[in-house]
C-alpha cells in the first residue's frame, strides 16, 4: 500500500512540475532562469526537479508529449471509429480547432514548440507508445480512405499540412489577439476551415 501511495505521490509531483513548466514557458519564456522559475512555482528544490527529470530538455520534451497525449485522447477516437472520408476530415478539423481554443495555454506551447518532443530521449515510454498508437490510427485510416479512392493519394506530411495547417494559422492569430473570444469565433469559423480541408483532400 505504501508503494502505491509513493507512486501516486511521485506522479502527482511530476504533473505539478509539468504544470509549472507550462506556466513559466507561457508567462516568461524559456530564459536562462527557466529551471529556477519552475522550481519556485512548483515549490520544489532544483535537486527534486532533477530527480524527476534528468535535464531541461527532458522536462520540455515530456511536457510536449504530455500535452499531445491530452489532445490525442479525444482526437484518436474520431478516426478509430473509421468514418467515411468527408466525415473524418471535417470532424478532425472541428475537434482540432475546438481543442486549441479551449486549451489556450497548452495550445500556445504546442504551436510555438511543435518539435519539442525531439529534444530528449528521456520521455516516459507510455507517452511515446500512446503517441505511436495515435499515429498508427491516423495512418491506417488515411491509407484505407486513399485505397478506396475517397481521398487523394498524398504524402502524410502534405495531408497534415492541408488538414491542420490552416487551423494552426487561424488559432495562433485568435489566441494572440483575443483569447477570451477565440472559442466563440472558432464556432463561426469551423465550417469554413473544415470545408477548405475537405476540398483540398477530396479526390
Amino acid at each position: 500500500m505504501a508503494t502505491v501511495r509513493t507512486r501516486a505521490s511521485s506522479a502527482s509531483r511530476r504533473r505539478a512540475i509539468l504544470d509549472a513548466t507550462l506556466d513559466v514557458f507561457i508567462d516568461v519564456g524559456e530564459s536562462g532562469t527557466f529551471i529556477q522559475e519552475v522550481c519556485a512555482r512548483a515549490a520544489i528544490s532544483v535537486g527534486s526537479l532533477y530527480h524527476h527529470f534528468g535535464s531541461k530538455d527532458q522536462l520540455i520534451a515530456t511536457l510536449h508529449y504530455t500535452l499531445l497525449d491530452d489532445y490525442q485522447s479525444g482526437a484518436g477516437p474520431i478516426l478509430a471509429a473509421d468514418p467515411p472520408a468527408e466525415d473524418g476530415i471535417r470532424d478532425t478539423v472541428a475537434y482540432h480547432l475546438r481543442w486549441l481554443v479551449g486549451h489556450p495555454r497548452p495550445a500556445t506551447f504546442l504551436l510555438q514548440q511543435p518539435f519539442a518532443g525531439y529534444r530528449s530521449t528521456g520521455v516516459p515510454a507510455d507517452l511515446l507508445e500512446a503517441n505511436e498508437d495515435f499515429l498508427h490510427t491516423v495512418h491506417g485510416w488515411l491509407d484505407r480512405r486513399m485505397e478506396e479512392g475517397q481521398l487523394q493519394r498524398l504524402p502524410f506530411d502534405v495531408v497534415v499540412a492541408l488538414l491542420i495547417g490552416p487551423v494552426h494559422h487561424w488559432a495562433r492569430s485568435a489566441l494572440f489577439l483575443d483569447p477570451a473570444r477565440a472559442p466563440a469565433k472558432a464556432e463561426a469559423t469551423i465550417e469554413q476551415l473544415a470545408a477548405g480541408a475537405w476540398q483540398s483532400l477530396r479526390p
